[in-house]
């Protein structure tokens, strides 16, 4: 009987990437996607902070740009990417919508609605039309116990709207 064991080191995105990047390629390499990245700048007046849930909110000292995510994509080797809005700026996605504009080929990019608005179907209509995003993301994690608006017709509006647009939703929930 042949006896396995298993490693239990921890093993880092970057780490995991930087040794893909670093293999010796046979054969063409299937493309890689990071599905879940974030970034923001420290650019008030063009993008100004709005986060929902933290009204003491203060920004990050260090921006986390796309140029930065791009630097980095390049050096691990890392095709395309999915942005997700950041909470920081709450419910206006114009920066990811910005960062897609500008890098078609590489980014899609998933914004953020009030789950609770009353025309979230508009939104995220406005949201892919508009500004050519994927989908929307939602955080339940953040109405625990009040699970109305999944419900409502409000969103009965939202999921047909969705479906005719082929939307993509992610969910932020909690783990229990």
């Amino acid at each position: 009987m042949r006896e396995f064991t298993t490693r239990h080191d921890p093993v880092s995105r970057r780490a995991f990437l930087a040794a893909l990047a670093a293999a010796p390629l046979a054969a063409p390499r299937s493309p890689v996607v990071d599905t879940h990245m974030h970034v923001w700048i420290n650019d008030v007046e063009g993008f100004p902070f709005a986060h929902p849930y933290d009204p003491n909110f203060k920004p990050p000292p260090v921006a986390g740009s796309v140029e930065m995510l791009l630097e980095e994509m390049d050096r691990y080797a890392i095709d395309y990417a999915v942005l997700v809005q950041v909470i920081y700026y709450g419910w206006d996605n114009r920066y990811v919508a910005h960062c897609v504009k500008r890098h078609p080929r590489r980014f899609r990019a998933q914004g953020l609605i009030d789950p609770t608005g009353a025309d979230v179907a508009g939104k995220l209509e406005y949201w892919m039309r508009e500004h050519g995003l994927t989908g929307m993301r939602f955080s339940p994690i953040y109405y625990q116990g009040r699970d109305e608006w999944l419900t409502s017709d409000a969103h009965r509006r939202l999921w047909k709207t969705a479906e005719e647009l082929k939307a993509i939703f992610n969910f932020f929930i909690a783990a229990n």
